[in-house]
């Protein structure tokens, strides 16, 4: 366009030189283009000036200019949500992938992308998700980071970094599960004890050995039984005699022999 405007602006040539003039027509056309080239050269460099901060590790001044640049766009937001990230934002960069993969592929349950998809988008949307797999792993929340990373692979079967980060992303769900299954088991052990000790509290107490009765010989036995029936002789004796006369009646009188 530069150079364009120099050309309109160059003094007139000699007649034998003199290029060809531009119909009046062509020439508006031409300006409006380079005036809808010149709008765009601002987005255009605020993402070259948000690459160059971006590089040299300046992550919230790269932010700044991806936003100026055009957050809403594909660029925008790809490029934002690597910012995010860098800076440890990686909830917010989740968010800007996934808008940007909701623009690329409608319809994530379809094998590939949709038919229209440009050569861009084709390039663009298997790294979304890639980036979108990190934030969520990042986030420990696995199985979704799963999710981007089985569908970046899809789209991208030679993608060995996505694939790699897929195995990741399936370890610490089953380890979880086996710390919880640990767990578990801990608790099943501590119920079957606590339910032992109620049962031995309701339980009566086991029975104590009793002491052997002393075994008797059969001398023994004989010197007992003696000694009752001593006893029983004793007590006989001690017993009052009967009197023969009438008891209370002093007119009987008894036979003389």
């Amino acid at each position: 366009c530069l150079a364009l405007l120099a050309a309109l602006a160059w003094p007139e040539l000699p007649r034998k030189r003199r290029v060809k003039k531009i119909p009046a027509a062509a020439t508006l056309a031409i300006l409006m283009l380079c005036a809808v080239g010149t709008r765009a050269m601002p987005s255009e460099i605020n993402v070259w000036q948000g690459n160059r901060d971006y590089k040299d590790g300046n992550y919230g001044k790269a932010l700044e200019h991806y936003h100026t640049s055009g957050p809403d766009t594909s660029k925008g937001l790809f490029n934002s949500g690597a910012a995010l990230y860098k800076m440890g934002e990686a909830e917010k960069a989740a968010g800007a992938y996934a808008t940007l993969i909701e623009r690329l592929d409608p319809d994530p349950s379809s094998p590939a992308l949709p038919v229209d998809a440009d050569k861009t988008a084709r390039a663009t949307a298997p790294k979304a998700y890639y980036n979108l797999g990190n934030s969520l792993y990042k986030m420990k929340r696995f199985d979704e980071a799963a999710g981007a990373y089985k569908r970046c692979l899809i789209l991208d079967p030679k993608d060995e970094d996505c694939r790699h980060n897929l195995v990741l992303s399936l370890r610490p769900r089953d380890k979880k599960k086996q710390q919880q299954e640990k767990k578990d088991k801990e608790k099943d052990k501590k119920k079957d004890k606590q339910k032992d000790k109620k049962d031995d509290k309701g339980r009566p107490p086991p029975p104590k050995d009793r002491p052997r009765q002393q075994e008797f010989s059969k001398e023994d036995a004989e010197r007992l039984l003696k000694a009752v029936r001593e006893k029983e002789r004793a007590a006989q004796k001690r017993q009052p005699l009967q009197q023969n006369s009438t008891k209370g009646d002093p007119s009987a009188v008894g036979e003389d022999w």
